[in-house]
């Protein structure tokens, strides 16, 4: 990633964290959405150009599937940072695999649609949206690699863990 790209994810991080609290607070309105900006590097190969969008209800969901929400708090640089990505058997959409892991210590994965319909109030047409949050079991994540779904798996982290 360059400076740039840096900045904007950055920024978009910033964005997402104060909107996060607003949430958590209940000031955040029935119908807004979280905007989680461009996506930079191995991933964006496999995204439309777009900004990443998420609606509310995808929190709630993710909190019953035992995935701790607050944990959640630098969404944006945990998908840029994440090592691993799966193409999904659902016709586009991507399943990324963060660095975090659920209640019952399982791998938590974000599969996202890519080339989705925008939401109302953005401006772009096409967006990447974030259909659901929950943790996969490490054994299914290898059957999806033996199957040749895995985009890419990666070691190094693209921003350190210690600047989250």
């Amino acid at each position: 990633m360059n400076v740039a790209q840096v900045a904007s994810l950055i920024e978009a991080n910033n964005k997402f964290n104060k909107d996060l609290q607003r949430y958590f607070k209940g000031d955040m309105g029935r119908w807004e959405i979280f905007d989680l900006g461009c996506t930079f590097g191995e991933l964006s190969v496999h995204l439309a150009n777009a900004n990443m969008y998420m609606r509310q209800g995808i929190l709630t969901k993710a909190k019953r599937h035992g995935v701790n929400i607050s944990a959640l708090k630098h969404l944006p640089l945990m998908i840029a940072q994440a090592n691993r990505a799966f193409k999904s058997r659902e016709v586009g959409s991507v399943v990324v695999v963060l660095n975090l892991y659920d209640d019952d210590n399982q791998p938590v994965v974000v599969p996202v649609q890519t080339n989705t319909k925008g939401f109302e109030g953005t401006t772009q047409g096409n967006v990447n949206e974030i259909a659901s949050i929950y943790g996969k079991k490490e054994s299914v994540l290898q059957l999806w690699q033996e199957a040749g779904l895995e985009l890419y798996n990666k070691k190094t982290l693209l921003i350190p863990q210690d600047s989250v």
